[in-house]
């Protein structure tokens, strides 16, 4: 998958707008160490940017390092907003939002 497919793909709105600058810049780094890595999936489970790659670059383990470290990140990120202020994960079916798009 070269870049102007996965900037194809990545126009998709798989998960809410407030992670796409998140993705956009994990995809950046990804990029720089695997110029043709495939996404497979882009997507939120349990309150978490899910991000689903293959690679068969010798830095694949970096890149799995880096997916693990935007996961992380992607809970302190309002998926609604992009706000990194006051943000939880709670719900019956988990959702990380700010306090602000938690009460609309």
């Amino acid at each position: 998958m070269n870049q102007q497919e996965r900037d194809k793909y990545l126009e998709i709105e798989w998960t809410l707008p407030g992670w796409k600058a998140l993705i956009k810049e994990l995809d950046s780094k990804m990029s720089e160490l695997d110029p043709n890595y495939t996404i497979e999936q882009v997507k939120e489970k349990f309150g978490g940017l899910r991000y689903y790659f293959l690679s068969y670059s010798d830095d694949s383990d970096i890149m799995y390092d880096l997916e693990t470290a935007y996961e992380n990140r992607s809970f302190k990120v309002c998926e609604n907003c992009g706000s990194e202020e006051d943000v939880t994960t709670e719900g019956s079916w988990a959702k990380t939002y700010c306090s602000k798009c938690r009460k609309s």
